[in-house]
């Protein structure tokens, strides 16, 4: 065998060795590549997943924190207001949006919310809740404008009614006039005779005079524009705090998750 034919042989084996090396190196730079990418794809799910869990946790906080210092404390108070002092009192002459006493005894006073406007919890509340809060003040306002405005027509109405029937009133009638307005704004069928004249002397009258006379009245407040009009502020303004007392209900639901 010729010099040249076993440099060819040896070259030959050279380059078979030489090719089966590289192909064992690629084969484990690949397993080390695939080891690495996954450990690098794992990581980045584990840090997206811990920083979801943490993310889910830092709101739900908040959620309880809003729901304890906004939420629960402006539903109880409304909730109070609505269920209770306007169920017992209707037609309140007296409402306040702060801290304070009034002679007259319960009265709806909307302390909360004006104090979360006065902090930083202002700006953790929901657009829409900030919203329907201040329409309900607004039409709590635009009913007191107006609570007092049927005072005059109600003497006229109970002057007229009691001059036909044989028992004029004197001066001090306005004076009770501002006692029995809830009654009539209510159109409660009260006895409107009675709480007229129980402050002071008048004659006895019969049961059919009696009636009479407290169905007449009602009858006209009933037609009295300017009473319609103060029932439909007080409905509208039950109206606006009853979507509050709602809206409250499903945020505070709402709250744990």
């Amino acid at each position: 065998m010729s010099t040249r034919v076993v440099a060819i042989v040896l070259a030959l084996f050279a380059l078979h060795f030489t090719r089966e090396a590289i192909i064992h190196v690629m084969l484990m730079s690949t397993g080390v590549f695939a080891a690495l990418l996954g450990a690098i794809v794992g990581g980045v799910f584990t840090l997206l997943g811990s920083t979801w869990v943490q993310a889910k946790q830092l709101k739900h906080q908040a959620n309880m924190r809003k729901k304890e210092t906004i939420y629960r404390p402006l539903y109880d108070e409304l909730m109070k207001i609505h269920g209770h002092i306007l169920v017992k009192a209707p037609f309140p002459s007296h409402i306040t949006f702060n801290e304070g006493a009034h002679p007259s005894g319960p009265y709806p006073q909307y302390n909360v919310w004006s104090e979360i406007k006065l902090d930083s919890r202002k700006l953790e509340i929901p657009e829409n809740l900030a919203t329907q809060m201040e329409e309900l003040r607004s039409n709590i306002e635009e009913y007191l404008k107006i609570r007092h405005s049927p005072v005059d027509e109600v003497v006229y109405i109970l002057n007229e009614i009691f001059d036909e029937n044989g028992q004029p009133l004197d001066r001090s009638v306005r004076a009770i006039v501002e006692y029995l307005l809830p009654s009539i704004l209510q159109n409660s069928g009260e006895d409107i005779y009675k709480l007229v004249t129980q402050f002071r002397k008048h004659e006895e009258i019969d049961e059919e005079t009696r009636e009479k006379i407290n169905n007449a009245v009602f009858h006209k407040c009933n037609e009295s524009e300017q009473i319609l009009h103060v029932r439909k502020k007080y409905e509208k303004y039950l109206e606006t705090q009853k979507e509050a007392i709602d809206m409250l209900e499903v945020l505070i639901r709402a709250a744990k998750y």
